[in-house]
């Protein structure tokens, strides 16, 4: 039963890529070649800044205190209740080194001129200052400006706060990207609350609900899987994907309860057509067994009560069985007939019975406990087998027409009903173009459910069964 669903376009990509990003910067971080790691690390924060994995892989690897911290601090400010993030960011902030000490330049001593200073003119002593003023004024200027430089290299950037929709999303891909999709969804409903007219992120967030009702359904678990497929049939009510499982699930969920309740009959005829489409359906096909067991039990109760009824109104009143039965209490008209003439005289019925066997593709044709013919037949196919059980003979059309198959199947005896649809025994079927289905296929399960005689066999039997003639399926 699943229905499958993936992340469309870009952000399918954008997920499978994160993780096989991620996935080759441990394999990097294993082999020692934290190099390769840093690349890839930066790689992947170009494309995805706010990916809080990437940023705690950068703060690990980071060969400078300050972009440890910085790293440290923007994965802080996308998940702030992250154990994992609080714990790197505590630890960057630990290992931080106080900043340096501004240093003072000083000027290198002038070397002593020889001879006495006097004997100097003031002149000469002028001239002799001015390149060593220019010199300094120079040296002073590039050290302001190599400050000034390293105090704005090494001043720390604070990130810009990601916007909520953006927390909304990445957490949504983190959920994703673990298989949690029941918290994905619920990441992603936030996200559709702030951008409402996004169609991307409506397809995306009716996935997550039907990945999320997948889940739950194989932990056999519908009441988990129900709010998903409700909350993505109401995003897109007319996708006929998801409207089949809901519908699947819901048919499940009254037939179960029908079953919990002992009402077989509804059960039967709720559960029959979910099992002719997927017979695997959590326990459908062991509810819908139980079920035909108990009502094949109650009706041969039912035929038994009716059987003792006549036996003691023949042992009460002999030769008035009829008017007994009819009317309580009022006798015969004329001893020893029936008081009605409409009503047959009282003889031993035809002992007439149907067994199909279908492990052995065969009928099996009695009277009056004797077998009177032995033939091939064609019973359903795996995915739409025909249901072992007790039945009778409940309708004889000469030439049955199929709307749901668009074929006419010729010497209908129909025996029991699947939801909507009557299951019954016929010759060859003959499709609206004409052919006839499955000549040369007999003793093969290849037949919609039905049992598939050769036309000449159906014929025979078509003419010599009565309505409520039995009929045996059996393996």
């Amino acid at each position: 039963m699943a229905l499958s669903a993936s992340l469309p376009g870009n952000r399918t990509r954008g997920v499978t890529g994160i993780q096989a990003t991620l996935e080759e910067i441990r394999a990097a971080v294993r082999r020692g070649d934290h190099v390769k790691a840093r690349r890839l690390t930066a790689r992947l924060l170009e494309r995805y800044p706010t990916c809080v994995e990437a940023l705690l892989w950068r703060a690990w690897l980071a060969e400078t205190p300050r972009v440890r911290l910085e790293a440290a601090r923007r994965a802080h400010a996308l998940a702030p209740h992250d154990p994992r993030v609080q714990k790197a960011l505590r630890w960057a902030e630990q290992h931080m080194p106080p900043g340096p000490a501004q240093s003072t330049w000083i000027p290198r001593p002038q070397t002593a001129v020889k001879g006495p200073l006097s004997q100097r003119s003031p002149i000469t002593k002028r001239s002799h200052l001015i390149p060593f003023f220019l010199v300094f004024s120079l040296v002073l200027l590039v050290a302001v400006l190599v400050v000034g430089m390293t105090a704005w290299t090494f001043r720390p950037q604070t990130p810009p706060s990601p916007s909520p929709l953006e927390v909304a999303l990445e957490r949504a891909n983190v959920a994703w990207a673990m298989g949690d999709y029941d918290s994905a969804a619920n990441f992603l409903e936030e996200a559709y609350r702030l951008a409402p007219d996004d169609g991307e992120l409506r397809l995306r967030l009716a996935q997550a609900h039907m990945k999320a009702a997948t889940v739950a359904l194989e932990a056999s678990d519908p009441e988990a899987a129900l709010p998903h497929l409700e909350a993505a049939r109401a995003l897109y009510p007319r996708e006929e994907a998801i409207l089949r499982e809901y519908q699947a699930l819901r048919a499940y969920l009254a037939g179960r309860d029908a079953f919990n309740a002992g009402r077989w009959e509804e059960a039967i005829q709720t559960l029959a057509p979910l099992y002719q489409l997927d017979p695997f359906y959590l326990n459908v096909t062991d509810m819908l067994n139980r079920a035909l067991v108990a009502q094949w039990e109650i009706q041969r109760q039912q035929e038994a009560t009716a059987a003792r009824t006549l036996h003691q109104a023949r042992l009460a009143r002999p030769g008035q069985t009829a008017a007994a039965l009819l009317k309580e209490n009022q006798p015969a008209s004329y001893p020893g007939q029936a008081a009605l003439a409409s009503v047959p005289p009282l003889v031993p019925p035809v002992n007439k019975r149907i067994v199909v066997d279908i492990s052995e593709q065969r009928m099996y044709v009695y009277e009056n406990g004797r077998l009177k013919w032995s033939w091939v037949v064609s019973t359903g196919e795996p995915k739409r087998p025909t249901v072992p059980g007790e039945y009778r003979v409940q309708s004889k059309i000469r030439n049955a027409r199929s709307n749901v198959w668009r074929l006419w199947m010729p010497w209908w005896l129909g025996i029991y009903w699947v939801g909507s649809v009557e299951n019954g025994i016929h010759g060859l079927p003959v499709s609206d173009a004409g052919y006839k289905m499955w000549e040369g296929y007999l003793g093969r399960r290849v037949s919609y459910g039905c049992i598939v005689l050769s036309d000449e066999n159906a014929r025979r039997l078509w003419e010599w069964a009565d309505i409520g003639t039995p009929v045996t399926i059996r393996w």
